[in-house]
């Protein structure tokens, strides 16, 4: 007798549908999970949220905003006496050195008074003609200020009553559309002349605004001339100030050489004596006596960039300075911000000395920044800086996201192959 069923029937049935029980596990097994999950997670959120900043570290000097004051000497000769040293405060009128004549020395008297005489009285002349044109310029400038001023009164009165009869016209053309817009509502008027009504009513809008927006110009250029000519006697007058106290201290160098062999020089302004740049007994010929900060002067960072990174330096970038002087481990950083960025290379032996240099080859590029303080914290009390102090920078550029910075190179391939 024949089976019902197939034999595969059977042996399909004879074969477990299901596997073995599998264990679980307990709660150490979930435990591991759990963390596992919440550091990817976490991980994850980081790459997200998380940013870098790409910066670049440099090194440079500070250095006073108005730069340094050059002490030379009167005439040529001798330093046969020195009154200063570096990191003195000096006020104006201070004798900082005594120079002899070389000839006095040798003993020809009469003719080295007289040569002096006359280089003293030659520079004395310069002065008094600096001091006329300074006058002349400011007379001039005054006088063309004026003439500014009046040009923009008349200006801005031609202005006003342009914006009025633009008003008033722009206030009829928007009664007379509102009738328009009502003949239209009564199809006594077609829809295109309604719209030509409407642009005109625009078209006079905008030129309105045109004319309003240059009479505030003309407002701001009239307060601009007015502080012109408020600050230009001030401007002048420190100017006057200056050049009368070199030529009082000519007149009396003048009076001097006339009663003794020596000319005394002196501080035109007060300040901090930067460098002594000779010894008492050393000759002079037309070279620097020392150099001087001027009482009161704001130091900035002047930075050398080497020309591999300054690509992406631009002004407003924020800097983080530390100073050599005060190691930041102990005292810390300080804010900074790029102002200006040279447009041209640098002579790299115009780089003060103690500043590491670039790679032999590598252009160099000086930026100035910004200091956001004038002092240093230290061991509770605020410690000025001082000119030429040495700086190390971090110039602060691309802040991006973590995860940008991952797949920068991605990003770079796939914009490359769709340019």
């Amino acid at each position: 007798m024949s089976e019902l069923f197939r034999k595969e029937t059977h042996e399909m049935q004879a074969t477990p549908m299901h596997g073995d029980l599998m264990d679980p596990g307990g709660l150490g097994t979930w435990w591991w999970v759990t963390v596992s999950t919440a550091l990817v997670f976490t991980l994850v959120v980081y790459l997200i949220v998380g940013t870098y900043t790409k910066r670049v570290t440099v090194s440079g000097v500070l250095l006073p905003r108005q730069g340094f004051v050059r002490i030379m000497p009167p005439i040529d000769g001798v330093v046969t006496q020195s009154f200063v040293q570096q990191g003195m405060a000096i006020h104006r009128g201070s004798t900082l050195f005594v120079i002899t004549d070389e000839r006095r020395l040798a003993g020809d008297t009469e003719r080295a008074g007289a040569a002096v005489r006359t280089q003293l009285q030659a520079r004395l002349d310069e002065e008094k003609l600096e001091r006329g044109k300074a006058l002349d310029l400011e007379y001039q400038t005054e006088a063309s200020t004026r003439a500014r001023l009046v040009q923009l009164g008349n200006e801005a009165r031609a202005l006003d009553r342009e914006v009025h009869l633009s008003r008033d016209h722009l206030g009829t053309e928007k009664t007379n559309f509102e009738r328009y817009r009502k003949l239209a509502a009564m199809h006594f008027l077609s829809d295109v002349g309604l719209s030509e009504k409407e642009n005109a009513v625009t078209d006079l809008g905008a030129r309105l605004a045109d004319t309003q927006r240059a009479r505030a110009s003309l407002d701001a250029d009239i307060e601009a001339a007015n502080a012109e000519l408020k600050q230009l006697p001030l401007r002048t007058a420190m100017q006057i100030a200056t050049i009368d106290g070199q030529i009082s201290a000519l007149q009396q160098q003048i009076i001097e050489n006339g009663e003794r062999d020596q000319i005394a020089v002196t501080a035109p302004d007060d300040g901090t004596v930067a460098s002594v740049l000779v010894q008492s007994g050393q000759s002079v010929r037309n070279q620097a006596l020392a150099t001087l900060v001027p009482a009161g002067a704001r130091l900035h960072a002047e930075l050398f960039v080497p020309s591999r990174w300054i690509g992406f330096v631009t002004p407003g970038q924020p800097v983080r300075l530390r100073y050599e002087a005060y190691p930041y481990q102990k005292f810390g950083q300080y804010d900074g911000t790029v102002v200006s960025v040279s447009s041209s290379q640098i002579d790299p032996t115009d780089i003060p000395p103690g500043i590491p240099r670039a790679d032999a080859g590598q252009g160099v590029y000086k930026i100035i920044v910004d200091l956001g303080s004038q002092n240093v914290v230290a061991y509770g009390a605020n410690r000025p800086l001082v000119s030429g102090m040495v700086v190390e920078a971090s110039i602060m550029q691309d802040s991006r996201r973590l995860i940008e910075w991952i797949f920068e190179p991605l990003i770079s391939v796939r914009g490359n192959v769709t340019g």
